[in-house]
C-alpha cells in the first residue's frame, strides 16, 4: 500500500521541467497544453523526494513517509534532461 503522494501545486508550478528530468520513476511528465508538470503514474512514485527537491518554486510535495535511498544527484540532472517525457505534446 502506497503511504505517500506526489502532489503539483499547479498555481506554483513554473514549467521548468526539474521535476521531470529528476524523477527516477517517470511519474511527472510535461503537459504542453497547460504548460505544468503533472502527475501521470502515482503508483510508480518511490518518494525519493528528487522532484521536490528540484523544484525551485517550491510546487512539487510528496505527501506522506519520504524515502532518501533513491536519490539522484543534482549534478546529474542535466544528463537526464535529454529524456525528458512529455504528457501531451510539445
Amino acid at each position: 500500500m502506497v503511504q505517500y503522494k506526489t502532489v503539483i501545486d499547479e498555481k506554483k508550478c513554473i514549467f521548468c521541467l526539474n521535476c521531470v528530468v529528476a524523477c527516477p520513476q517517470e511519474v511527472i511528465e510535461a503537459d504542453y497544453k497547460k504548460k505544468k508538470a503533472v502527475v501521470v503514474d502515482q503508483v510508480q512514485c518511490i518518494a525519493c523526494i528528487n522532484c521536490e527537491e528540484s523544484c525551485p518554486a517550491q510546487a512539487v510535495k510528496i505527501i506522506g513517509d519520504k524515502r532518501i535511498d533513491w536519490k539522484i544527484p543534482p549534478e546529474r540532472w542535466p544528463e537526464l534532461h535529454a529524456n525528458v517525457r512529455y504528457a501531451r505534446g510539445p
